[in-house]
């Protein structure tokens, strides 16, 4: 992670609102950020996608750079792991209320709670969800499932022993997270690109012994192009999105040529399907669901 951005979350963690405790029994840290910053949100007021993904890997990445004292309960910790491998991202889903998208709602400050989800063999989940002032529905819910692989090899890696028998009895969730990947229709609107760091460096987890990586995953922001989209899609966009789910199958170089497939599917009137390709290897694919607009009286 950068330094700015760690620096950042040392700032927060500093300060005495902040209130940040962690309990055990689901492992959980909970915390007072700040809120969302006028950055994440485009010229029109509407929630930019890309840099709301990024916000929220800062919120989950918080408790682990905390300045704990010798009496305070830890977040999860991995030192001793990370050594050997890299954790990747298999799946992830980012749910938003209505509130998020109002203007009138204030989003700042907000109580976060990052969970660890599930422990398994080589994978690993957690959770957050961030709660604003006025509502006791969370402005938004996250969810992320990471993979251990060898950093070399690139395959799976088991997690150690001590590992497991230390988290496996503190998880909130029995079994893992997964997004399924989809078909792709033959007839999609299609951007060709040059895949660039600055639109993955945030996704693609960047927990490694190393610091850097050479491959990275990519996640288009999609929404800035109206492409192959229905009319009435287009106003629904501006009411805000509802749910996003992006599954990663495959990853790529900085640099590489890759194809965007955007389309929607005739049953599915609020929602967005997105393929990422690099020729005939699928590297992630994306569903994207608006909110309806609202019944006018």
């Amino acid at each position: 992670m950068a330094i700015p951005q760690v620096a950042w979350m040392q700032h927060i963690a500093s300060q005495p609102e902040c209130n940040f405790t962690v309990t055990q029994q689901p492992l959980r840290a909970s915390y007072t950020h700040p809120g969302l910053s006028y950055c994440v949100f485009d010229r029109d007021g509407n929630i930019d996608v890309f840099r709301l993904l990024s916000f929220i890997a800062d919120m989950r990445f918080f408790p682990e750079y905390y300045s704990y004292t010798d009496q305070e309960n830890k977040w999860f910790q991995w030192d001793g792991v990370l050594h050997d491998r890299t954790l990747v991202t298999s799946s992830l889903q980012v749910a938003l209320s209505r509130n998020i998208h109002n203007y009138q709602v204030p989003k700042w400050p907000l109580q976060a709670e990052v969970t660890l989800g599930y422990v398994g063999k080589s994978s690993l989940s957690i959770s957050l969800a961030v709660y604003g002032s006025i509502s006791p529905e969370p402005l938004l819910t996250h969810l992320i499932q990471f993979v251990s692989i060898d950093t070399e090899t690139r395959k799976p890696m088991p997690f150690p022993d001590w590992f497991m028998n230390k988290y496996t009895k503190q998880c909130s969730m029995e079994a893992g997270f997964r997004v399924e990947t989809f078909p792709r229709p033959a007839k999609t609107f299609m951007q060709r690109r040059e895949q660039k760091w600055e639109q993955v460096q945030h996704m693609n987890c960047g927990l490694s012994n190393s610091g850097s990586q050479e491959s990275v995953v990519p996640v288009p922001q999609i929404t800035k192009s109206r492409g192959g989209l229905r009319e009435g899609m287009r106003d629904m966009i501006r009411d805000g999105l509802k749910v996003l789910n992006i599954c990663y199958v495959n990853e790529c170089h900085e640099g590489d040529i890759i194809d965007v497939h955007v389309w929607q599917e005739d049953s599915e009137a609020c929602t967005v399907r997105c393929s990422i390709e690099k020729g005939s290897q699928l590297l992630c694919q994306l569903r994207l669901e608006y909110f309806a607009p609202l019944a006018k009286l």
